[in-house]
Parts: structure tokens; sequence; C-alpha cells
């Protein structure tokens, strides 16, 4: 299941539903900017999905910040790379 908003003149929002997990994209290209949020459950590791989609947007900056499910934001949050600009 997808489902896709576009903002006149502006970024789009795309979500993916996937089983037991989920992918959202949301887009500022006045700005050059995509956020991206990979949400998965059990052995799938969310870098994967990553790599297709960065091959995809071949982005010249990518920032990931990993958030264990199930806890604190703050005693979760690991920073695990940072490629591009600075």
């Amino acid at each position: 299941v997808s489902t896709k908003f576009v903002a006149k003149g502006e970024g789009c929002s795309v979500v993916l539903l996937l089983a037991e997990s989920h992918i959202s994209v949301h887009t500022w290209p006045e700005h050059g900017y995509a956020a991206i949020d990979i949400f998965t459950c059990g052995r799938k590791d969310p870098i994967e999905a990553l790599g297709v989609i960065k091959e995809f947007l071949n982005p010249s900056q990518v920032c990931i910040l990993r958030m264990k499910r199930g806890t604190s934001p703050t005693e979760s949050l690991e920073w695990i790379k940072w490629e591009g600009d600075s």
C-alpha cells in the first residue's frame, strides 16, 4: 500500500506501508531537502532500504540517525553516519 501527497508548487510526501514496517519520504525541493523515515520490524536492517533510496535520489549529503523503537528517544539515539559536504 502506498500513498502520495503533492502540494501545489512545492514538495511531496510519500508513504509506503510494508508488512509490519513503513517508509515515509517528505520533500522540500525549494531547499534541496528530503526527510526519510524507515521503520522496520524483525531482522530487516533499515540501512539496506536506505541504500536503494540513496542510489535513486543520488543525494549530495546524507545524515543517518538511528532510533530504537520502544525506548525513550533520549536513550536510544545514535548518529551512525554523515556523508557529503559539511
